[in-house]
């Protein structure tokens, strides 16, 4: 049963690095659902999830996880929240089967049948060291004791990154099944269409250091559309409600933020609407990310 936390609460956290400056950031991500963070390569999301993970401090402000904060309740935020990082590192020496023993006793959760069906799903060697895996086997073995772990927040970063379209496949459905339990979280960084199409709930934007969402998925694909006019006369488009592009021509394209209030806009105005369609999602996380959304 949802305990009424959120899974990660930030409150004017701030991050500064190589001359970068991250934040300040107010965020509050409910429990239950999978948050897509978006963002141009540099943009802060693995800065982000490192920090929480607490693998790195802010330099100001809060940052609670399920309503605890990493000062006082450090070791059981580590019993509830698994990460995965993008490039991977670490635990050459272990092999697979060495980090399950380590990591196992670690998660009340832990679900032994479910590392055992991934183990055999992505075909992975349970004896040979992780410094002679691939990088794709190494994000594979990752992923499974992440998993595994059934934690309550897990933080992945470009999981699909070295994939194959089968091994693609069973996290998206092993994810799915992770997701059917009750309050679990996920906060996934990505620029993976594919990913945020089948798997996110919610959208989240980071750019110029900020961040900007939650979005709803689908209410987003909802009131985003295109939209073909043609004109009887000049148009004023500042006075179109929700009008995010126009593309002039012997039809007037149109990329709305807000469909339902530019067909209205448009119709008053005189404008014929010939046509309109949603938006591709692919093109809309682009306008997203643009720099005129913020």
């Amino acid at each position: 049963m949802n305990n009424g936390k959120a899974a990660v609460h930030l409150d004017g956290l701030v991050k500064r690095r190589d001359g970068f400056r991250l934040g300040p950031l107010h965020l509050t991500l409910d429990q239950g659902a999978v948050y897509a963070m978006i963002g141009a390569n540099g943009s802060g999301k693995s800065t982000l999830l490192r920090i929480c993970r607490n693998l790195i401090k802010p330099d100001s402000g809060t940052l609670r996880i399920l309503g605890l904060s990493y000062e006082a309740h450090d070791l059981e935020i580590g019993r509830q929240i698994a990460y995965v990082p993008e490039p991977l590192s670490g635990c050459d020496d272990f092999t697979l089967k060495e980090m399950r023993y380590l990591i196992h006793r670690w998660y009340p959760g832990w679900d032994d049948g479910m590392f055992k069906s991934l183990v055999r799903s992505f075909r992975l060697p349970v004896d040979k060291p992780v410094a002679k895996l691939s990088q794709g086997t190494r994000k594979k073995a990752a992923l499974t004791l992440a998993l595994s772990s059934r934690a309550r927040l897990l933080l992945l970063d470009e999981p699909t990154n070295g994939l194959d379209f089968n091994s693609k496949r069973i996290y998206r459905e092993t994810l799915a099944d992770f997701m059917d339990q009750e309050n679990r979280t996920v906060l996934l960084a990505t620029n993976v269409v594919e990913d945020i199409h089948r798997l996110a709930d919610y959208i989240l934007v980071l750019k110029n250091g900020r961040i900007q969402g939650p979005f709803e998925k689908d209410e987003l694909q909802t009131s985003w559309r295109q939209i073909w006019v043609r004109s009887a006369g000049t148009v004023s488009w500042d006075e179109i409600g929700g009008v995010f592009d126009v593309k002039e021509g012997m039809m007037i394209h149109v990329i709305s933020m807000d469909a339902q209030r530019t067909l209205a806009d448009l119709e008053r105005t005189g404008c014929e609407v010939i046509d309109e369609k949603p938006l591709p999602l692919e093109e809309l996380l682009d306008y997203l990310m643009k720099e005129e959304m913020g």
